[in-house]
């Protein structure tokens, strides 16, 4: 491991995203980052930013307090994720080569972390000179805003780049509260609001509920007695009658062509439209029905694998097809980014088939990785 002999001052403006495992170091001695922060501000400090961090939702502030006498450290770790009425303190001194670890797991009685911060998120080293940010290996991203010096990759080149642990962050996210039920055969991952919690080893997404990373940011709700989803499925099944046979043996995969097409015709890709439909649910872990994304005919990835599944069990179920169905989603910690998709497993067959409606494909795992530009399917355990 070494220091990359290029800085990296675009991060002062912009934030440097760290990968897995990557430590950036960072310069104490030189110019602050900007203006107090509003975490400054708080405590009546106006003193010099050395670093902003964006761990998930979460913003926290490494604060100058090397001329302050009331510190008898040099260096405050504050949150920068200003809440008027909580009733923690906010801050933590950061003492040197005391490694301090940011996370849900630990400072709980100093910050009240944002959901889509990691149980261990990433850790902070001060030698006097030099402050590390070292990330660890968090469900959301990290972000190092300062006088970033150079980065020291931590990551071997065999290391798994792929994680696939959303829904058992969402599952320890709900544990504890009021409105979770506990898991059984038919619910592996437990209940919330009476609801299963769909994940890979779902039996079905039919009346399941669907996390994002963040649990608190949306909670999609497979609505399937809805007007809407029973008119989609409806028209979807007339309009392959002509087509395709009941009971056929044969797997034929033009059949989950025409359900990823069909779901890209009622539910088109689009970003910004289904952040105004899911922004209401925000913060309120309020749950919002599949059909509200079909009648806005928008969603991302995660509503159309959500449709897509849908669509695949009633195949199933009429007879079109036969096997299995799945939702599965990763991040690939190389790109910085998360995906999701459905998957048909074919009755008596170890061969699953990807049915991806966000990248229009259909095959297997293997396919995919020879087609460089597709999504890495992988699915490794969980770490």
């Amino acid at each position: 491991m070494s220091i990359h002999e290029n800085a990296l001052p675009e991060a002062i403006e912009f934030g440097y995203l760290l990968k897995h495992e990557e430590t950036a170091v960072l310069n104490t001695q030189g110019q602050p980052v900007g203006e107090p922060s509003l975490a400054a501000a708080r405590y009546g400090l106006y003193v010099p930013v050395l670093a902003h961090l964006i761990l998930g939702k979460h913003d926290l502030a490494v604060l100058d307090v090397r001329n302050e006498d009331k510190y008898a450290t040099d260096l405050l770790v504050a949150d920068d994720s200003f809440k008027e009425r909580t009733s923690k303190p906010g801050y933590k001194g950061l003492w040197e080569d005391e490694p301090l670890t940011i996370g849900r797991s630990f400072l709980k009685d100093r910050f009240d972390y944002h959901p889509s911060v990691s149980r261990q998120h990433a850790q902070l080293v001060y030698d006097g000179l030099t402050l590390a940010v070292h990330n660890l290996r968090p469900m959301n991203g990290t972000r190092v805003s300062g006088d970033i010096l150079g980065t020291i990759s931590g990551q071997e080149p065999d290391l798994d780049s792929i994680i696939a642990m959303y829904t058992e962050e969402a599952k320890e996210e709900m544990e504890y509260r009021h409105d979770y039920g506990r898991s059984e055969e038919i619910a592996p991952y437990g209940y919330y609001k009476n609801h299963p919690i769909i994940g890979r080893n779902s039996p079905t997404v039919r009346n399941g509920v669907y996390f994002t990373v963040d649990p608190k940011s949306e909670a999609v709700v497979v609505d399937d007695k809805s007007h809407e989803l029973r008119e989609v499925t409806n028209q979807f099944l007339l309009r392959i009658q002509g087509s395709y046979t009941p009971d056929d043996t044969e797997v034929n995969e033009m059949l989950l062509h025409d359900v990823v097409a069909y779901v890209n015709q009622v539910m088109p890709y689009d970003g910004d439209r289904t952040d105004r439909i899911s922004r209401p649910y925000y913060e309120t872990i309020g749950l919002v029905g599949l059909s509200e994304y079909v009648r806005e005919g928008a969603g991302v990835c995660r509503h159309q694998n959500l449709l897509a599944a849908h669509l695949l069990e009633t195949l199933v179920e009429n007879g079109y097809l036969r096997g299995g169905v799945s939702v599965e989603r990763n991040i690939d910690v190389d790109v910085h980014g998360g995906h999701a998709w459905a998957v048909f497993l074919p009755a008596g067959s170890n061969r699953s088939v990807i049915v991806d409606p966000a990248q229009w494909y259909v095959g297997s795992r293997e396919q995919a990785k020879q087609e460089k530009r597709r999504w890495n399917y992988d699915m490794p355990l969980p770490h």
